[in-house]
């Protein structure tokens, strides 16, 4: 309700009322329209709010469609990124191997010992085959004792180990303290889509070569 003394208009009538310069059924009619005004502004007002709070949300309609747009888009985008991303993954795991592989011979030399790589489906390990701790032997192609592990790295996800196609006697191959490999052979890694990286130390100083 509009109270009358909240008004100029209103409060300025019921002074003339009050002097006599305006009649009474004048100020009801003063009042009327008063009362009109609000009601009419009050009603847009509502109008507004309710078409505010339409346009504020989507439809389940509106939803579906967007729903719709997303999954045709993603499925012409999707596949041939996943397919990316399983490449990358093999070429960033077959660079890492070699590094490791180059690290694990600089080792050899620079320790005057015998540094082991060892190869499994999904990790390989490097460690310094000397012989060090309680129970360790030198030179025996595995770890024991307290050896010092260089490496213990699990693969990259999707990456994997063929041991079938690994030509490494015992899946594991050794450089010398003059940094010349002992077992000759091949490392094969391979993704989820069958594709290959083969990692080849097929000679005696230990050169890494990639395919």
């Amino acid at each position: 309700m509009v109270k009358i003394s909240d008004n100029f208009g209103m409060r300025l009538f019921v002074q003339l009322l009050s002097k006599n310069e305006v009649k009474w059924h004048e100020f009801c009619i003063a009042c009327v329209a008063v009362r009109f005004a609000y009601e009419y502004k009050r009603d847009e007002n509502r109008e507004i709010i309710i078409m505010m709070k339409k346009s504020s949300g989507l439809t389940a309609f509106e939803l579906a469609v967007t729903l719709a747009i997303v999954a045709s888009v993603a499925a012409f985008v999707l596949p041939p990124y996943l397919k990316w991303l399983r490449t990358y993954r093999l070429k960033e795991a077959s660079t890492t191997l070699k590094v490791d592989i180059e690290m694990a011979k600089t080792r050899a030399i620079r320790e005057n010992a015998f540094v082991v790589v060892q190869f499994e489906a999904d990790k390989y390990s490097i460690f310094v085959d000397n012989g060090e701790g309680e129970g360790g032997i030198a030179d025996d192609g595995h770890w024991n004792g307290t050896e010092t592990v260089l490496r213990d790295r699990p693969l990259i996800g999707g990456v994997r180990i063929d041991l079938n196609s690994t030509t490494f006697t015992d899946n594991r191959t050794q450089f010398n303290g003059r940094g010349r490999i002992r077992n000759q052979g091949t490392v094969t890694l391979v993704n989820s889509l069958g594709n290959q990286k083969q990692l080849e130390m097929n000679n005696r100083f230990g050169r890494i070569e990639v395919n």
